[in-house]
């Protein structure tokens, strides 16, 4: 299954330690016990009214993308996700960075975003 970190906070709040002790938390899990969620991850935060996603290929400890975007982010909401694909590498539902979390839907004006874990 996935990985998530949720943050709402009542002011601005930067991911910065909370990214690195997850990275390091996922770096052990995937080399010393083989639980790697290394299919993709991703990153969604709320600025001026709306909602900004960010989405890569690589693991989220190995992702230098992902690092730039987590040192400017500042937001009273985050979401941060890091996948293990359920399917094989292989299928259609495998590894594509559009598999990767978060996702945002808008109907009528009003955006809404999310990242599960597991199947839906």
């Amino acid at each position: 299954m996935c990985r998530l970190l949720g943050i709402v906070s009542n002011k601005e709040t930067k991911l910065l330690t909370m990214y690195d002790t997850l990275s390091v938390v996922l770096r052990k899990l995937c080399k010393d016990y083989g639980k790697c969620h290394r299919d993709g991850c991703g990153i969604a935060w709320f600025l001026n009214n709306s909602w900004h996603i960010k989405k890569f290929a690589e693991p989220l400890w190995e992702s230098k993308n992902l690092r730039h975007v987590v040192d400017r982010v500042e937001s009273k909401a985050i979401i941060v996700h890091a996948r293990k694909a359920t399917y094989p590498i292989n299928s259609p539902m495998g590894l594509r960075i559009e598999n990767s979390h978060p996702y945002i839907y808008e109907e009528n004006g009003t955006q809404f975003v999310f990242a599960h874990n597991g199947h839906i």
